[in-house]
């Protein structure tokens, strides 16, 4: 039986978020993921009819996740986040990690993965906890990186 095309497309609620060993698992949200190309204009001299580009940087965004908490998920999390802010924290810097996003399609199966090199933590965040109200709990974890194309 063959698979139908709309089976291989990638779920947008489908990918898994792996960081140098540590399976944080599926999360809701993946925002930010994505390179900007920085050029920097060039006027020759005695050229008027255009500008021309250099190139200069590429600039690869904060990446946030975002999931309902359950059972399980944040002791992954933690472990991860000790690792990294351990004590060669503040002394000799972060040691390099290295996180995978993999999004997937209907079957599971591997639709495209980035792996981000040099990810660092920016930010986690708890869930807003209200005793009052009936909202999912939700955590925040942010990432800076050094990008995921090949130098």
């Amino acid at each position: 039986m063959s698979l139908s095309e709309t089976d291989q497309l990638g779920l947008a609620f489908r990918f898994d978020v792996v960081i140098d060993g540590f399976d944080l698992g599926s999360w809701s949200s993946c925002k930010g993921l994505g390179v900007s190309f920085k050029h920097k204009p060039v006027k020759e001299l005695g050229q008027h009819a255009y500008i021309g580009w250099v190139p200069d940087r590429a600039d690869y965004s904060k990446v946030t996740f975002q999931r309902a908490m359950k059972a399980g998920d944040w002791a992954t999390t933690k472990r991860w986040l000790e690792s990294v802010t351990g004590d060669s924290w503040l002394t000799s810097g972060s040691k390099a990690n290295t996180a995978t996003v993999t999004l997937k399609d209907a079957t599971l199966a591997e639709v495209a993965s980035w792996t981000l090199k040099n990810a660092l933590p920016s930010a986690w965040k708890a869930p807003q906890m209200d005793a009052s109200g009936k909202a999912v709990a939700l955590e925040t974890l942010e990432l800076l990186h050094e990008g995921f194309l090949d130098d």
